[in-house]
């Protein structure tokens, strides 16, 4: 345990060291952890490092992923920041270390260690403030990311008011692979989700345009975005995307809606 501090500010350190294991490969996550006066949580000195049949073959310090981002480990309050996951078809598994940049509405990230050619890489992914969950869905070779669109947060209404369309993530040679469109059930259940986000978000009075975004996004990943923009054409017809006049900015509501989809992808 280490005291550091001045007259301002007090802090206590402690080392922790979090280990995964699997076969004949360890990794050990270490780093000091603490907590100020503030309150804020402290964490320094995170290195990563891993063995593969009692030989070193990855040390390096974990840094943050921009000039404001920190680098919090999730496991540093509880659970693990680190574990192997076969990821993909080669049979050696991957490292995927999770961790908090801190801020008030971001941000969970994830950096993926694949081993090729004797040779660890790191493949590095930002959740925003949505974060993920691996799940193994039938007929699937492989475990997959859900998470959502982090596009959509705060594009055509206000954050708090702003659902995200599921994202579908493989992981694959080395990067994250949009499976989405792939997954048609899980697509039907989040297009059924939004549309009763939507209704709720009525009933409260509250702006249903970023609502209205997310829904439209699933009817393009289902092939029925024709269908879809029916829909849309007809809230707005009846004034129930007026509460700012119509428009997003000096844009008009559908044109706004229009370049958010094909920006993103989901209109080809």
């Amino acid at each position: 345990m280490i005291a550091v501090g001045d007259e301002r500010r007090t802090l206590t350190l402690t080392r922790r060291v979090e280990v995964a294991t699997v076969g004949d490969r360890r990794a050990e996550l270490s780093y000091f952890e603490g907590e100020s006066e503030s309150g804020f949580p402290e964490c320094s000195n995170l290195r990563l490092r891993i063995v593969r049949g009692g030989s070193e073959v990855f040390n390096r310090l974990q840094r943050g992923c921009g000039r404001f981002c920190d680098v919090w480990p999730l496991g540093s309050r509880s659970g693990s920041s680190i574990r192997f996951r076969q990821l993909d078809r080669d049979p050696a598994p991957e490292l995927v270390f999770d961790f908090f940049t801190g801020g008030a509405s971001c941000c969970s990230v994830s950096r993926v260690y694949d081993e090729r050619g004797g040779r660890y890489r790191e493949t590095q992914r930002n959740w925003t403030r949505i974060g993920y969950s691996v799940i193994r869905p039938a007929r699937s070779q492989a475990p997959i990311f859900r998470t959502g669109d982090g596009n959509f947060i705060c594009a055509l209404a206000a954050c708090a008011f702003s659902p995200v369309p599921i994202q579908l993530l493989s992981f694959r040679a080395g990067r994250f692979v949009d499976v989405t469109r792939s997954y048609r059930r899980l697509v039907r259940r989040d297009l059924a989700k939004q549309w009763r986000s939507i209704q709720q978000l009525k009933r409260r009075r509250f702006e249903i345009t970023g609502g209205l975004a997310a829904w439209l996004a699933d009817k393009h990943l289902l092939g029925e975005g024709r269908h879809g923009w029916v829909v849309v054409r007809g809230f707005v017809t009846r004034g129930e995307v007026a509460r700012y006049g119509g428009y997003v900015g000096r844009i008009p509501y559908l044109e706004a809606l229009e370049r958010l989809l094909r920006r993103t992808g989901y209109m080809r």
